[in-house]
């Protein structure tokens, strides 16, 4: 029994790494695609478009699927009812964040229809649609906010059950506790910079995605230590 749960956990550990490298690949690559983000250029690449926005589908399902992969270890490894209503609440929290980068993904590809029918639209209906573009933009660059928001939240409730249960390393853990807060502050630059990607925020995201990559490397390479009897209530 105990050899079969130590090759179970094994394989959620390197299940969760490459989730965290797929995400992050994705965003990366979405934002080095470089897709408008304005509807009058999105009609002249759409390719862009498309291809951003399936970048952040992607990237939206890996997300959640590591919540749903570390649940069940994270719930396991606690014995108090409260501490296993965080687990809940981290696996809950990035499945709201993969729900919400999906609706902005919708939004974007609205978006790219918005603007070809621009193209061929003048007068009141090209001032109506306009408008309507300038909404969906503003709605789907706060939903990536939002979307950013929610992962802080699970990052948090993450990094605390780790530092618990002692599953990785614990200066691991701490770096994660420690690079949340700027990633949360970089959401909130937007209404400053009008502009997601701005150097500001990249700066804010850096410390964040660094340790999450090494956190990846660390669970393809070496898996999850046994849980520390800290974790008991």
């Amino acid at each position: 029994m105990k050899a079969q749960r130590v090759r179970e956990e094994r394989g959620t550990a390197v299940a969760v790494g490459v989730l965290y490298v797929l995400a992050t690949a994705a965003g990366v690559t979405a934002a080095i695609v470089g897709a408008p983000t304005e509807v009058p250029a999105m009609a002249a690449r759409p390719g862009a478009v498309l291809m951003s926005a399936l970048l952040v589908a992607i990237m939206a399902v890996a997300v959640a699927g590591v919540g749903v992969m570390f649940y069940p270890l994270l719930a396991r490894d606690e014995a108090a009812h409260t501490w296993r209503g965080v687990a809940f609440g981290f696996a809950g929290v990035r499945i709201a964040e993969g729900a919400i980068f999906l609706v902005a993904t919708a939004a974007i590809v609205a978006m790219l229809g918005l603007g070809e029918a621009m193209a061929g639209a003048d007068g009141v209906r090209a001032a109506a649609l306009e408008a309507a573009g300038l909404a969906l933009q503003g709605f789907s660059e706060y939903a990536m906010v939002g979307a950013q928001t929610a992962f802080c939240v699970g990052a948090a409730l993450l990094y605390v059950l780790l530092y618990r249960s002692r599953r990785v390393p614990r200066w691991l853990s701490v770096w994660g506790l420690v690079a949340t807060p700027p990633m949360l502050l970089a959401g909130f630059t937007l209404p400053f910079t009008n502009d997601p990607n701005s150097t500001v925020s990249t700066v804010l995201y850096a410390p964040m995605a660094l340790q999450e990559m090494v956190l990846a490397a660390y669970l393809i390479a070496f898996g999850l230590g046994p849980a520390a009897a800290a974790a008991a209530p």
